[in-house]
């Protein structure tokens, strides 16, 4: 993880980069523009997605993105599977989307690659934080 986060900050000096703990970012409320977490929920059990997505909620701005990238799965249901380091999921799209709009997310954009023969099947997640009309 470090040797990506000095690639980032090599190429985009003027931008602030770190990384942080799923379960609990050390940062302000609304203070982060993105959260990038590639391939960091696989290894998350279901039932413990909604508390992490809530924590990246409450540490994104306003005009904050999150971008998720994860195995794909078939069908609905998540599906866990043996992985190299320990037990990893794969989410069907729709139902990553599902559980991001339940916290308090918005999707804007979505990118799947098929599986083929030497690799699984890939999605990727942009998402906006949801934020309540304010009355004009």
């Amino acid at each position: 993880m470090p040797r990506f986060i000095d690639s980032a900050r090599a190429q985009w000096p003027r931008i602030d980069f770190s990384v942080g703990s799923l379960r609990g970012l050390d940062v302000a409320d609304h203070s982060l523009s993105g959260i990038l977490a590639w391939y960091a929920l696989i290894h998350c059990e279901p039932g413990e997605l909604g508390g992490i997505l809530a924590e990246f909620r409450r540490a994104l701005a306003p005009c904050g993105r999150l971008v998720v990238g994860f195995f794909d799965g078939d069908g609905d249901d998540v599906e866990p599977f043996d992985h190299k380091v320990t037990t990893a999921y794969r989410w069907p799209a729709d139902e990553m989307s599902r559980v991001l709009a339940t916290a308090g997310f918005v999707e804007i954009d979505r990118v799947r690659r098929p599986a083929s023969d030497d690799i699984r099947a890939h999605a990727a997640l942009a998402a906006r934080a949801a934020w309540p009309q304010r009355a004009t």
